[in-house]
């Protein structure tokens, strides 16, 4: 795993990572956050030259957790990835705000060849206050395919099953902690924010096929608002869709 956090006042600090290739597997993070404070989370800037695969639950990803109480402003840093292939099976690359008034972070992709989701999410979120970052891709290819999804939300996290948010919280502990934060949030300070834009650049071809094993849940393209906000739009540039 590779971390950066803050718990105070401060700036958790940026990963940057530039290499030939990155694997990330079997439930591995890189992952900046900050946790129940007024500090900013770093940015996340992934460059390999082949190609980046991110499998078997691990995740790319920024989050801050705030307090409900209109005191934590932390916004969420971005995310920058730039390679030749990016494949994602049943990986996640996100941006998320919880619980404060930061706002999420944007989060860029350029794949020269093409960006393969199967089973896997790229979002940015926002639970609280803030506002939802933008997702822009540009690609020759981009497959969307078994559940896969692409989409930037803002919701009123008082309406949330916190067990369900993929924030690699396993703990009772840590769960019963957001639970009852949820429980004291003035519900003046979240849910009124717009969410972001997702843009698609892709030369050659888009493609969104396929559904979740049950058969409930499909691939898709997503832009939304579960409050008093704006959703955002969905822009795709492509050879074919």
């Amino acid at each position: 795993d590779i971390l950066s956090n803050t718990i105070g006042t401060g700036k958790s600090g940026d990963l940057t990572i530039n290499v030939g290739s990155f694997i990330a597997e079997e439930n591995s993070l890189v992952v900046a956050s900050s946790w129940l404070t007024s500090g900013e989370t770093g940015n996340i800037n992934l460059t390999a030259r082949d190609y980046i695969n991110i499998f078997d639950g691990s995740q790319v990803s920024i989050f801050t957790v705030g307090r409900g109480d209109g005191t934590t402003t932390g916004s969420a840093g971005n995310i920058s990835i730039e390679t030749k292939d990016l494949n994602l099976q049943n990986g996640n690359i996100a941006v998320s705000t919880f619980l404060g008034q930061g706002n999420a972070g944007e989060l860029k992709i350029k794949a020269t060849n093409s960006v393969n989701l199967n089973d896997s999410l790229i979002t940015t979120s926002s639970l609280g206050a803030g506002a939802g970052g933008s997702i822009f891709i540009e690609t020759n290819n981009l497959n969307v395919e078994n559940q896969g999804s692409i989409f930037t939300n803002v919701f009123d996290p008082s309406n949330v099953d916190v067990s369900a948010i993929n924030f690699q919280v396993s703990s009772p502990e840590a769960i019963n902690l957001l639970s009852q934060l949820i429980s004291t949030i003035n519900p003046e300070n979240v849910g009124k924010a717009n969410s972001g834009n997702v843009t698609i650049i892709a030369d050659n071809s888009v493609k969104i096929t396929g559904e979740s094993a049950d058969g409930n849940n499909r691939s898709f393209l997503s832009t939304a608002t579960f409050g008093e906000g704006n959703g955002g739009n969905i822009t795709i540039d492509s050879g074919s869709f």
